[in-house]
């Protein structure tokens, strides 16, 4: 169904898709990426801490809070991204298919 939409797109309309699209897997990338480093920040601290060199363990905390930050702000611009790629599939479907809600929730 959403192809449909597409062929019924302009050429900036697919521009837009393509380019909220690409915004989207950046997000989930860098969303992903976090989330990793956060896992591996904080299981490094376990082991420091476990091996007592609490200096290194505070480092990783550190680093893994950091990380934190960083998945809160990323999964922040997933969702914005996301909500944009469904507002524009709802405009394109209303435009170029009026009365077909099918398009719409294709997305």
């Amino acid at each position: 169904m959403l192809s449909r939409l597409l062929d019924g797109a302009g050429h900036a309309e697919t521009d837009a898709f393509e380019t909220v699209d690409r915004c989207c897997s950046e997000a989930r990338r860098d969303y992903l990426a976090a989330c990793d480093a956060a896992d591996r920040s904080r299981s490094l601290a376990l082991e420091a801490f476990r091996l007592g060199d609490v200096e290194t363990a505070v480092s990783f905390a550190r680093s893994a809070g950091h990380a934190d930050d960083a998945r809160r702000v990323a999964w922040a611009s997933y969702r914005e991204a996301c909500a944009l790629l469904m507002a524009l599939v709802e405009k394109t479907a209303a435009r170029v298919a009026p009365g077909h809600d099918d398009l719409a929730a294709a997305g």
